[in-house]
């Protein structure tokens, strides 16, 4: 009888937690101010290649940053970052709106430190920009748009080819701008509230 009550006790525990990873979770979709406003800091970084480890029932892809600007938070050495999915051994998952970094690219990070003291993007793929160069030299932001994550559309008319996934391009001093504006006003608030 004990027996059975532990392995029952047992699948309740592994229930509570695969419910409380976020493994099944609808992702809010989060404005440049919530990003902004809501993330413990925002940093311009290279990463290193991932490790793998699992926490709790979730698998992450663990990434050293070197951030090289602040826009947001405490001047920081290197940060770990974890985003949810990856392999190890035989055991693989992936979480619709969790992005893979890549180390040869440069990113703008949103990023927030939960009670746990792990270290992840806000709001998932939301929370990174890709930044890329033009011919001329000049620095955009790009959010790619994680197709899991909008809803099911027709397709294209007979005769044409599927478009490209759609792409959030903007200049980098911009969007820097418009984040430093963002910063200063949550603080005035802050500041003029009782």
């Amino acid at each position: 009888m004990s027996r059975r009550l532990s392995i029952g006790s047992a699948a309740l525990v592994i229930s509570a937690l695969l419910a409380g990873s976020g493994a099944a979770a609808t992702l809010e979709t989060l404005s440049l101010e919530r990003l902004t406003v809501e993330s413990t800091a925002i940093l311009r970084a290279r990463v290193s290649e991932p490790r793998f480890e699992m926490r709790g029932p979730v698998i992450y892809a663990i990434y050293r940053v070197s951030p090289n600007e602040m826009l947001k938070g405490a001047s920081l050495g290197a940060v770990t970052v974890a985003v949810p999915g990856g392999r190890i051994g035989d055991a693989q998952q992936s979480f619709a709106g969790a992005p893979r970094l890549e180390t040869s690219r440069e990113y703008l990070l949103f990023l927030w430190t939960g009670p746990s003291g792990l270290t992840q993007l806000t709001g998932l793929s939301q929370g990174l920009f890709e930044l890329q160069s033009d011919p001329t030299g000049e620095l955009y932001a790009v959010r790619h748009d994680d197709p899991e994550l909008r809803p099911a559309a027709p397709g294209p008319p007979a005769g044409q080819a599927a478009s490209a996934p759609a792409a959030a391009r903007q200049s980098y001093t911009d969007l820097r701008e418009r984040i430093a504006a963002i910063l200063a006003e949550a603080k005035a608030a802050q500041d003029a509230a009782p």
